[in-house]
């Protein structure tokens, strides 16, 4: 079922490039026309491909090009079985941008091109999508006011760690690396396999060696703990006291917050049972702890 392309006009054009460029928080090495075009690739990608060659006819004719390649080159290929983090994930890497910046992007793509098709056209792309991926591609558009877009990718771990010896309190001997990688890794456990699998691909790609250990080399089903084993088991592996170690992992959970998706911290705080929630929630940024 081929759907109804949209009108051409320069009004239409101009109004989906501002609301990417106004949504998205681009880096200034990206153009609104390869955020657009990496993210309706990876759509693409996610529907048959019938599906995709009707996304194509039914958007505007000033934005089809920008990834009609990729629906060209997806006849006779796949459906690529991504879920939203691992959709997120991809993007992420085709713009060299970190995963949580990432969604941002996608969401405001998402949002510019969903308000130039028909009813018809958005619902037959989300009937296609799995249920994370039909939130970012029919929801509201995500924000993620923390997140810090002039860190480059590449120096993410730096700024954490630079975060962490700061902020942290950390004895002499416990580097910013280890206590991250210790309370994340731990924390984790509390997750199924599945989520801790998202945070790992959350996380920008100089992080995750940090924590890829412990949130792959593990079992499916979490473990089942609450705040105060975590708290000893933390102060276990870093040796410090209980006032200490609190604050540490305060400021952890603080720092993997700032660098994951939106969605992601949403759904691992769905995991958690109340006090390791209520620690979740309390991990606030600096300026509203």
């Amino acid at each position: 079922m081929q759907f109804e392309r949209s009108q051409v006009d320069p009004e239409t054009t101009n109004r989906v490039r501002r609301t990417v460029a106004d949504s998205a928080r681009l880096p200034s090495a990206l153009t609104v026309e390869s955020a657009l075009g990496a993210v309706m690739c990876a759509l693409t990608q996610r529907l048959t491909a019938g599906g995709a060659f009707d996304v194509l006819e039914a958007v505007p004719q000033a934005i089809a090009p920008m990834f009609e390649v990729c629906v060209l080159h997806r006849e006779g290929k796949p459906v690529v079985k991504a879920d939203r983090a691992e959709f997120v994930d991809a993007v992420g890497e085709h713009l060299g941008v970190t995963p949580a910046h990432a969604e941002v992007i996608c969401s405001a793509v998402f949002t510019a091109v969903r308000s130039e098709l028909s009813a018809n056209a958005v619902a037959g792309v989300a009937a296609q999508l799995p249920h994370g991926l039909k939130e970012l591609w029919i929801g509201p558009p995500v924000s993620a006011p923390d997140l810090d877009v002039d860190v480059p990718p590449e120096e993410t771990k730096r700024a954490i760690e630079r975060d962490l010896a700061r902020r942290g309190h950390l004895p002499p001997n416990v580097h910013p690396s280890k206590a991250f990688a210790s309370v994340l890794g731990l924390f984790t456990k509390r997750l199924s396999g599945g989520e801790a699998r998202h945070v790992l691909i959350g996380l920008p790609l100089v992080v995750r060696p940090l924590v890829e250990s412990s949130t792959t080399h593990r079992q499916e089903n979490a473990s089942v703990f609450g705040r105060e084993e975590l708290f000893t088991e933390v102060g276990r592996h870093l040796g410090t006291d209980r006032a200490a170690t609190e604050h540490i992992v305060l400021e952890v959970l603080r720092a993997a917050k700032r660098a994951l998706p939106q969605q992601t911290i949403a759904d691992v705080e769905a995991q958690l049972p109340p006090d390791l929630r209520d620690l979740w929630r309390s991990a606030l940024p600096p300026h509203e702890g």
